[in-house]
């Protein structure tokens, strides 16, 4: 797709990128990929503050018994 500009210069820049996907796949494909990332940061998330909570409260019945 933007194999030959990034042979000449060596970098890719963002207009020409942005642009060459916007003719290839519309607005859509824009934000391609954007919900399955946002949904496996929120499992993330969940999972973080679970295991955070459970151990917090774990903590704190072990100093508290002290």
């Amino acid at each position: 797709m933007l194999s030959d500009s990034y042979r000449v210069s060596g970098k890719m820049k963002i207009k020409p990128v942005l642009t060459a996907i916007y003719i290839e796949s519309g607005f859509k494909g824009l934000f391609a990929g954007v919900m399955p990332r946002m949904t496996a940061i929120m499992i993330g998330g969940f999972v973080f503050f679970g295991v955070y909570e459970d151990t917090k409260k774990y903590v704190e019945k072990y100093f508290d018994g002290r």
